[in-house]
């Protein structure tokens, strides 16, 4: 093709027009690419290129066996010969029966279960009466699944997104049709058009509804998730082409060139790659191992039932037994079912004993993208498909390992992954500053060794696992703990079908969500005994050794020492490393000494140090730190992304500008600028610098905005970037960066990285650098640093846990608007012998302070707080500060009305928010004072005192809620400072975060005020805001592409065309001027009938027929659209139908 990009070339390929025509004409053509990325196609001297591309189409992608360079041909061309080779077996395939959940009547569901459960059963003392009861809910869900939800047509043409009032119209439609067939009665004629119009807007409603949800998908599952989606819509007007598995190569060196052909076959070959018999672990040292005293945890509660089934994904697909945590979301608000639950999970852990239904699982087999060879094994991945019932008892002791591994510090500090509230930000920012801290004490070598252990979870050996675990003080979780790693099986499933029960005796089962908190305690030991002089940085099972010296001989006999460290742990907990895939890289200070790039040596291999980057959790780490090669890999990842956006959309068809955006934003730039803040600072380099940086950003947004809106390419981006409510990127790239470095710095205090808590002396931050996040903490106009004008303030810091997840939560009620305050007033209307003591809080923002205050209902007696000003505090904090001031008010009170709480303590605040949290504590910011509130809570329940959070509107006439909102008010007025003893004086990472977003649309506007393209949309957008996207909301996409073309000028008109040499004069064909916008929509004397209907259509809604009017009132939208269209005069849209223009939301309201 001799066409260069990013897609087939790899990072740092000079990306060509043609490459950019011929993306464009395969998508249009649905064609996939399936060359090698990188891999060069031709070669001559020392120059080498990949141009010679292969593409497919959809129906055949899953039947590509290989697909690569054939090297074993001899040829005498530059060009390399590619050998591609098909599956063309055609099997007959079985579809797997499923139900239509969608369908399921809930009334009979739930009928059907409490009928089945209703008698008492017997206590579960055993193993044999754990499974009897197992077995006896299961059964009798299973036939309240018969009763209650039909299965779904067996069909490979059936669409999904129907339900049954589109399926109910469907038949009304033909059965009207063949009366009418028969009678060609008109009155009959004219029944099947009334029903066949309301079918057509029931489908329409349902296929919206259904895109829509596959959008949010899209947003909620990331880059794979738009590709699923890019691949549905190339499936829509078809049959789904599942593919094929291929024969597989027997990977046995005793049989030679044999095939796997049967599905038992091929589900022995998946076994032996996917679950390997792992070496003998060395148990020698846990014979006579004195364990500490085991934490004791209580029994399970029904609310970490509810917790655990409640926050498992609706969509997530089900195990052997097909029942989705959908159901289960229903099942779980039935009492007796609960109660089960709760009887069932705690006679588990008491005994030591899981259900056998709970060790099934279904492996799916799915094709790992660009592997060359598919006749491999290794070339698939398995997902496991475990039954969820399992899957929430695993939730609840996972939740409570957590917890105990938070709060008694039981894994290593820099053990980072599968923590809460910790990310691979925390991990990366953490190494820089090891880096530069070592750089600015003199040592100018960091060496960096990231370790591969083959098959983490499937070589886990149980019993060393159960050693750590007691090791570790989790020893009452044991029992139970080895029941779940024992007798396990699984079916593997493929399209062709599904194999026996295959025994999984070894390792950790994944897709569990148990396995990876059990990871992380089964290799803590290799992060915490490296040897001396080695740190090591954990992630789940990725694992590195970072080491300091004078040079790179030093470190790399200190990182020998320590694999050798290594290689005992292995020994003992029976993992296998694959040194061929260890990666090496010395940081050096250029400043004190040149790279040497020396390699290590291990076990006969040799670890070469790399000259460009080596990836460690998604970033691509070069020994200068500068990530110019990680910012090639995001160009080229976006690049590919633009290719799955650009086949769900045209600029006359597809998904709305609304609906792309969404994934744009949520998808696209989340992958595009993955570890921002480690590659982009731009307070540490020079404006030209960072313009650099930026600049291919800025250019996959054009491209993203271009499809996104339909606009041509020619349109500027600073336009589009308004029109669409993005920001310009670069000023979005600084806006993440701060946000990184404010969650880093209030997050679990551990994991902050060290130069964000302690200032450096300037001679090391001279001799090393800034680090970037020491730079946004101290240096000048960091986001970290005290904003001018206010007092200086602690940062708040953030724990993973408040409350032990088998604490219950405070009594929290929120009722709608009416029944709160009838409830009120009933409660303020009783007897005062029965009455408990009122309460009323408040929290409160007026001229940019915050105040806190409560109130005692009837009595002259309040306290308040004055939180700060709007950039260190939040109303939010302030109700949460005001809920915590009445709960110690009362364990404080000594007046005589504080008698009154003998009766029970009601609390009434008018947040939502904040009543939330309570029930339900997370992480958010002002948690500070959630914790506090919950401790004083646990307090009042110890003194026997009942306590009731209930909502109440604010400002409905309310007294005792009109009086807490004016001492809140005035609190807010008072001045600051920490003489309050109810204020904590703390910043809050959520007043921070307001206020860099405030600068960032402050320096945007001002961007925008003096930017000198895109003047038409300058003249009908003044300002950036939000509130442009209105004018687009619901439109269809051919309509929005005419609207964006007209407001931004860069349209198929004459005038336009001509600027760009696509004609050869701007004058239009009435010869009275040149075919602009303006004359087109106002003036040409070609167009008066056209515009007549324009005039009438637009007076019936108040629209003058003027420019701004026309393309700035939303009532006017479909109107001018349609106006264009008709006119003939844009060779873009002639082929659209008048009746696809219009809104999305007209299509749902039918």
């Amino acid at each position: 093709m001799n066409a260069h990009h990013p897609a087939w070339g790899g990072p740092g390929t000079k990306i060509d027009d043609e490459a950019e025509q011929l993306l464009q004409i395969t998508d249009d053509q649905e064609l996939e690419l399936i060359t090698e990325e990188g891999k060069a196609t031709w070669t001559r001297n020392d120059q080498s290129s990949v141009i010679d591309l292969t593409f497919i189409s959809p129906s055949l992608s899953g039947r590509i066996i290989r697909c690569g360079r054939a090297d074993d041909i001899e040829h005498s061309s530059d060009h390399f010969p590619i050998r591609t080779t098909l599956d063309i077996e055609t099997p007959i395939l079985t579809q797997q029966r499923r139900r239509n959940w969608k369908a399921t009547d809930d009334g009979k569901l739930i009928q059907k279960v409490e009928e089945g459960l209703q008698e008492r059963d017997l206590p579960m003392v055993g193993h044999r009466q754990i499974e009897e009861q197992c077995q006896k809910l299961l059964g009798v869900v299973q036939c309240a699944i018969d009763f209650s939800t039909p299965w779904a047509n067996q069909s490979i043409w059936s669409n999904p997104d129907f339900d049954e009032e589109c399926r109910a119209a469907v038949k009304e439609v033909r059965r009207l049709r063949r009366i009418h067939t028969r009678t060609k009665d008109p009155y009959d004629w004219m029944l099947y058009s009334k029903a066949r119009n309301k079918k057509t807007r029931l489908v329409k409603r349902a296929l919206s509804r259904a895109h829509r949800r596959r959008v949010q998908q899209v947003i909620e599952d990331g880059p794979q998730g738009m590709w699923r989606l890019a691949k549905w819509a190339r499936n829509r007007n078809g049959a789904y082409e599942r593919g094929l598995t291929p024969s597989l190569k027997v990977q046995d060196p005793l049989i030679q060139d044999e095939l796997a052909e049967t599905v038992d076959q091929k589900a022995e070959a998946f076994r032996t790659a996917f679950f390997p018999q792992p070496p003998p672990a060395d148990l020698t040292d846990t014979a006579l191992f004195r364990y500490l005293e085991p934490i004791e945890f209580p029994p399970i509660t029904t609310q970490e039932i509810q917790e655990a089934v409640r926050t498992a994904k609706a969509g997530k697909a089900p195990g052997a037994d097909g029942i989705p945590n959908s159901l289960w979301h229903k099942l779980i608000e039935v009492p007796v079912v609960l109660q089960l639950l709760e009887q069932l999970f705690n006679a588990c852990i008491r005994t030591g004993y899981n259900p056998t239904h709970f060790q099934q699982s279904i492996t799916v087999v799915l094709r790992k993208q660009g592997k060359s060879d598919y006749q491999l094994a290794k070339s698939y991945r398995p997902v496991a498909l475990l039954n969820t019932l399992g899957k929430f008892l695993e939730a609840v002791v996972a939740r409570r390992i957590s917890y105990a591994v938070e709060t008694e510090g039981l894994l290593p500090k820099t053990h980072l992954g599968g923590r809460r509230g910790i990310s691979t930000d925390h991990a990366i920012h953490n190494m820089i500053d090891q880096i530069k801290i070592a750089w600015g004490k003199g040592k100018p070598v960091v060496s960096l060794l990231m370790l591969d252990v083959s098959g983490a979870y499937d070589n886990v050996s149980h019993e060393r696992l159960l050693h750590n675990l007691k090791k570790r003080r989790l020893g009452q979780l044991v029992p139970w703990v080895k029941a779940f790693l024992s007798n396990r099986s699984t079916k593997i499933r493929m399209p062709e079908g599904t194999s026996g029960p295959i025994p999984t005796p070894t390792g950790i089962p994944q897709g569990s969500p148990i396995s990876p908190i059990l990871y992380l305690i089964y290799n803590a030991d290799l992060i915490e005994k490296c040897g001396s002089g080695v740190t090591s940085n954990g992630w789940v099972d990725d694992v590195c050794f970072m080491t300091k010296g004078d040079s790179e001989r030093e470190t790399i006999r200190k990182l020998k020492t320590a694999c050798g460290k290594a290689e005992q742990w292995a020994r003992k907990h029976a993992s296998v490393f694959d040194t061929k895939k260890y990666a090496l890289v010395h940081f050096v200070n250029t400043k004190e000494v040149e790279p040497r790039y020396t390699p290590l040596s291990l076990q006969g291999h040799t670890v070469p140090a790399t000259r460009t980057a080596e990836r460690y959790l998604g970033y691509w780490l070069d020994p200068n730190l500068e990530f110019q090669h990680h910012r090639e890999k995001a160009i080229s990842k976006a690049s590919v992304s633009l290719q799955a956006l650009q086949s769900l959309a045209g600029s006359t068809w597809g998904a709305s500008l609304s609906a792309m955006r969404r994934i744009y934003q949520a998808v696209v730039i989340p992958q595009m600028l993955f570890g921002v803040s480690a590659w982009y600072h731009p307070m540490m380099i020079s404006k030209m610098k960072a313009r650099m940086i930026s600049q291919p950003f800025v250019a996959i947004q054009k491209r993203a905005a271009c499809l996104i809106s339909g606009a041509f390419r020619t349109t500027a981006a600073e336009a589009l970037n308004t029109e669409l409510h993005l920001p310009p990127i670069a000023i979005h790239m600084n806006r993440l960066v701060k946000e990184t470095a404010l969650r880093l710095r209030t997050g679990p205090v551990f994991a902050v990285p060290p130069t964000m808590l302690r200032r450096r002396p300037v001679d090391e931050r001279d001799w090393s650098g800034w680090t970037p996040m020491e730079a946004q903490a101290w240096k000048t106009g960091g986001c970290l640093t005290t904003p001018p004008g206010t007092l200086a303030r602690d940062w708040e810091s953030r724990k993973a846990f408040v409350q032990a997840p088998w604490q219950a939560p405070p009594d929290v009620f929120i009722e709608d608007r009416e029944m709160a305050v009838k409830t009120h007033d009933h409660i303020l209307s009783k007897d005062p012998s029965e009455r408990p003591l009122i309460l009323y809080t408040d929290g409160s923002g007026i001229e940019g302070k915050i105040g806190a205050a409560v109130v005692v209902d009837l009595e002259d007696h309040h306290a308040h707080s004055q939180m700060g000003g709007e950039e260190t505090s939040t109303v939010y904090a302030a109700e949460l500060s005001a809920i915590e001031m009445a709960l110690k008010l009362i364990l404080e009170a000594t007046e005589p009305w504080a008698a009154q709480a003998r009766n029970g303590l009601v609390i009434f605040a008018d947040s939502q928010g904040a009543l939330k949290a309570l029930r339900q504590p997370r992480m958010p910011s002002g948690q500070v004072y959630l914790e506090e509130c919950l401790h004083l809570v646990r307090q009042h329940a110890a003194n026997g005192r009942q306590i009731h959070l209930r909502w109440i509107p604010a400002h409905q006439g309310v007294a005792g809620n009109e009086r807490v909102d004016r001492h809140a008010k005035e609190a807010a007025q008072e001045p600051e400072g920490p003489q309050n003893p109810n204020n904590r004086y703390i910043r809050l990472a959520a007043a921070a975060k307001s206020r860099i977003r405030r600068e960032a649309k402050i320096e945007w506007e001002r961007s925008w005020s003096i930017e000198r393209t895109g003047r038409p949309t300058k003249r009908l957008v003044e300002r950036p805001t939000k509130k442009t996207l209105e004018y687009w909301s619901d439109l269809r996409k051919a309509t929005a592409s005419i609207l964006m073309q007209l407001r931004t000028g860069r349209i198929g008109l004459a005038a336009y065309l001509t600027r760009i040499n696509r004609r050869e004069s701007a004058r239009c064909g009435c010869n009275l001027g040149n075919q602009t916008v303006d004359h087109i929509l106002l003036e040409c004397p070609l167009l008066q009938d056209e515009r007549n209907w324009m005039r009438n259509a637009l007076s019936d809604r108040g629209v003058a027929l003027r420019r701004d009017e026309l393309l700035t009132r939303p009532e006017a939208r479909i109107i001018v659209a349609e106006f264009m269209v008709r006119t003939g005069l844009l060779n873009q849209f002639q082929a659209v139908d008048p009746l696809a223009l219009g809104t999305e939301k007209g299509d749902e309201n039918g």
